[in-house]
């Protein structure tokens, strides 16, 4: 059986009615019927798969879901300090640094996105950037860090940290300082900050079409735990 959750703050703001599917138990239901809990429309429901579970992805496929992306969560075992040499370069980020950056953040993430399906360049670039500056009020991820060379804010990772595992949001590097090894300095930061806060493990999550991403999780150490799919189901566009 599924049960289907409206996402409010995702539905404000992006101007679509959004939906979350949640399997709630393994025997498969025999038809679907959500139409009664759709209160906004054009809508998208969203259901994430397991790629082992055949069945209940083929149900989806049955009930008009279509597959939008994989889903990759990757997993790292903390069990030693990296060496960081410029520490002064790690600081606690804040808001007004962004400002020159506002505009950039499709160039970081829009190529790769699911929500490419939902919103414009504008508006998908207006999410990435409330993620971050929400996390750096702990209204999201618990913090952001930035990197910090001579001049200006350069690249940034968010995280936040529950029983003993530290999970991380959105890492960037703007696109004027890519190639300098940034977000492999980041990564090798959260590793020692893990550390300190008693941490045995790191996760990050990204969509399979980031390979640039994933092989750089793993080339810092990372393994792929699971590889999930999303499926949308959409309706008045």
């Amino acid at each position: 059986m599924l049960k289907i959750t409206k996402m409010e703050w995702d539905t404000n703001f992006w101007n679509v009615g959004l939906y979350n599917a949640n399997k709630l138990y393994e025997a498969e239901p025999n038809e679907l019927d959500y139409h009664n809990e759709l209160d906004s429309t054009p809508y998208i429901i969203q259901a994430l798969a397991n790629d082992s579970d055949i069945d209940y992805i083929n149900f989806l496929v049955d009930n008009n879901f279509r597959f939008v992306e994989s889903k990759v969560n990757l997993v790292k075992e903390v069990q030693e300090e990296s060496e960081i040499v410029e520490v002064n370069a790690f600081q606690d980020a804040k808001v007004e640094d962004f400002h020159v950056w506002k505009d950039k953040f499709y160039s970081l993430y829009g190529g790769v996105s699911r929500f490419s399906s939902i919103g414009s360049k504008q508006k998908i670039n207006e999410f990435y950037y409330t993620w971050v500056t929400n996390s750096i009020k702990g209204e999201l991820d618990d913090n952001c860090v930035g990197y910090y060379g001579e001049d200006s804010l350069e690249g940034f990772i968010t995280y936040k940290i529950s029983n003993k595992k530290l999970v991380i949001g959105l890492i960037g590097v703007f696109p004027e300082f890519q190639g300098k090894k940034i977000s492999q300095r980041l990564l090798c930061f959260i590793n020692n900050l893990s550390i300190n806060n008693n941490c045995n493990k790191i996760y990050v999550s990204t969509q399979g079409r980031n390979t640039k991403a994933i092989n750089a999780y793993i080339k810092s150490g990372f393994l792929i735990n699971n590889i999930m799919q999303w499926y949308y189901c959409k309706g008045g566009f």
